[in-house]
């Protein structure tokens, strides 16, 4: 589909999912290395993706994940996102943590999260920052 007035070979494809159940897993890539740092699911893909990128403290989740994806995109990293189509989300979920875990990948899931009400932001953002630094010296080493 093109024409002189539509050209759409810049634009990204995605594509769209029968199913609004999905597991996802959230990763960055550097050179030829894809290194996931977080595993998720949902019945709103597009719209957890917008939580994300909002990153609302009052979410712990979405901060954490939303943070962690800006810090990566200042390091010059590429964010990217794997999903799949299930009836049985959080078994999903679980089991790709789990075969996340046993190959020693650590996930931004293993973070706990905090009560928006006491919690300091700029410690919680440092909480992440670190998580992803570690991330980065363990898998970046030449």
């Amino acid at each position: 589909m093109q024409n002189d007035n539509v050209k759409l070979k810049n634009f990204t494809t995605l594509e769209f999912p029968r199913n609004i159940s999905v597991v996802y897993v959230i990763y960055f890539t550097n050179q030829k290395l894809e290194i996931p740092f977080y595993a998720g699911e949902t019945g709103r893909l597009l719209g957890r993706v917008s939580d994300y990128m909002i990153a609302n403290f009052k979410a712990s989740t979405d901060f954490k994940v939303g943070e962690a994806i800006k810090y990566l995109q200042d390091k010059g990293h590429k964010i990217e996102i794997k999903y799949k189509e299930t009836n049985e989300r959080k078994i999903e979920q679980d089991k790709i943590i789990k075969k996340f875990q046993d190959l020693g990948i650590r996930l931004l899931n293993e973070l706990k999260g905090y009560d928006y009400k006491i919690a300091d932001i700029k410690q919680e953002r440092q909480r992440i920052i670190n998580f992803c630094n570690i991330l980065i010296k363990n898998n970046f080493k030449f």
